[in-house]
């Protein structure tokens, strides 16, 4: 079983008849590479209008899978130049769409990676959704050694100020021992 281990950052931006709507999450969830394919789960939140529901994303071979279970259930694939039917459930009932994969692209390593897609949502025949999406993975190892070396940094760069006389304060191996001559 996995554990949660992962930063996700997702933003979608949706288009319909000219107007524009973005949506950011930021949510904790679990992050693995396993035989060759990238899985991301998540819950989603109340913002996202799926609340009690869990996300896995499957990419390989150049396919996006993604499975809701919970209170609002679907799979969708998404695959670039290819149009897919799809059943959702959604807040408003469930709805056929066909989904048409304009772009795809990602590369995932073992602490995380980034998928981009762009397709268009179609229910009804005549009222088609632009959608642009772009998910950011990062995992915990990501993000410590990614906050270490900003804190070491913000340390260096105040010893080397000294501002507010913060250089005593700071631990020796963090000083530019060049400019205080120890």
């Amino acid at each position: 079983m996995m554990q949660e281990n992962a930063l996700i950052s997702i933003v979608t931006s949706q288009s319909i008849s000219g107007v524009k709507d973005n949506v950011r999450l930021d949510t904790r969830g679990k992050f693995a590479i396993r035989d060759g394919k990238a899985y991301i789960i998540y819950k989603e939140s109340e913002m996202t209008g799926y609340d009690d529901t869990t996300t896995t994303i499957k990419i390989s071979d150049d396919c996006v899978t993604v499975k809701r279970n919970g209170d609002y259930r679907s799979t969708m694939k998404y695959k670039e130049g290819e149009m897919n039917l799809c059943s959702l459930q959604t807040p408003y009932g469930e709805m056929a769409v066909a989904i048409r994969t304009d772009a795809l692209g990602y590369r995932f390593t073992p602490n995380g990676g980034r998928l981009s897609m762009g397709y268009v949502l179609d229910a009804d025949n005549r009222n088609a959704i632009k959608n642009e999406m772009d998910l950011i993975v990062k995992t915990d190892e990501t993000v410590s050694e990614t906050a270490l070396e900003l804190s070491e940094t913000v340390v260096k760069q105040l010893v080397e100020r000294d501002v507010d006389g913060v250089r005593e304060s700071i631990p020796r191996e963090f000083r530019n021992t060049e400019r205080s001559g120890e």
